[in-house]
């Protein structure tokens, strides 16, 4: 099917002119209309001359499309705002409504920014509730936690005033996201350490268990020992015990020892203070490969002072 060309608009123009909206440029608008080209009914309303907006709006409201919804607001005179701000909330493109918010003079931000929060896109209700004045910032709130993003509830809880931090935190827990409750505790004002201390705990993620215990200010370390303990993660573990102070030792050694990794068990044994060495060392039954038999191998030369102590003795 043939579409209007560049050249076409121009002709029109000038027989419009000449003539004004007599039966056959009246036909060729309605031909467009029913075509249901959402484009060509776009760049008729934008470039033909007293093309009849309230029909060709229709037309475009009809299609759904809310790229050209927004568009027609924003570009096409005489367009009619609240109709096209009703089907813009209609479609659900979260973008395209937080665009409409932005740009277009008299649009009803609150509205606006309730029917946001009913879709699931965290990151435009979020950029909505920064932006727009005037925005429902608790219907935000709710469709961000609806959202169930671990990344848009820890940035609303941090740069949005007069959030609903509980709320905020339990939902954050819900996630289950390690990283971004780390995130939470470390930066949001109001923010309950403990009840996210207890979840980073029971995620059993090594390296956010070990990051809580190294960012957060009086961290329970006695929870996060016993956390990381249960990991199995000996490269974690040996961390903990090497950066943490105040971490629990001789759980820590009791917790390497039961890995299959002589690298760190040799790290342990020879870098950290208070390290049970014989347990450790008596617990290495193996190697993996041949980097790891040298580590083997070194780990059964380390000696704890006790025995070094009977060695003297029984050398004496």
């Amino acid at each position: 099917m043939a579409v209007l060309t560049q050249e076409d608009i121009k002709k029109l123009n000038e027989y419009i002119a000449k003539h004004g909206w007599d039966e056959k440029v009246i036909s060729i608008e309605a031909i467009v209309i029913t075509k249901g080209d959402v484009d060509e009914i776009y760049n008729f309303a934008k470039n033909v001359k007293n093309a009849d907006i309230h029909a060709l709006q229709g037309a475009i409201i009809n299609s759904g499309k809310a790229a050209y919804i927004y568009e027609f607001a924003k570009n096409i005179n005489g367009a009619n705002v609240k109709e096209l701000e009703a089907a813009i909330m209609k479609t659900g493109d979260a973008k395209h409504i937080f665009d409409f918010a932005k740009d277009i003079k008299g649009s009803n931000k609150k509205e606006l920014s309730r029917a946001i929060a009913q879709t699931s896109d965290a990151e435009s209700m979020f950029d909505f509730a920064v932006v727009i004045k005037g925005a429902d910032k608790k219907a935000l709130e709710e469709g961000i936690i609806s959202s169930g993003s671990a990344e848009y509830i820890y940035k609303f809880a941090h740069l949005i005033g007069g959030a609903n931090i509980k709320r905020l935190t339990e939902a954050e827990i819900e996630t289950g996201n390690a990283r971004f409750m780390v995130l939470f505790a470390q930066w949001v004002h109001g923010a309950d350490r403990q009840q996210l201390c207890e979840a980073v705990a029971n995620s059993g993620d090594s390296e956010f268990i070990y990051e809580f215990a190294k960012r957060i200010k009086d961290a329970d370390l006695k929870m996060l020992s016993e956390a990381i303990s249960q990991t199995d993660d000996a490269g974690y573990i040996y961390k903990f015990a090497q950066n943490i102070k105040g971490a629990d030792i001789s759980l820590l050694s009791a917790a390497i020892a039961t890995t299959n990794d002589n690298e760190y068990k040799y790290k342990f044994v020879t870098e950290i203070n208070g390290a049970n060495i014989e347990l450790i060392r008596d617990s290495a039954h193996g190697y993996k490969d041949d980097a790891d038999h040298v580590y083997y191998e070194d780990l059964q030369k380390v000696t704890s002072l006790e025995e070094d102590v009977d060695n003297i003795l029984g050398r004496l």
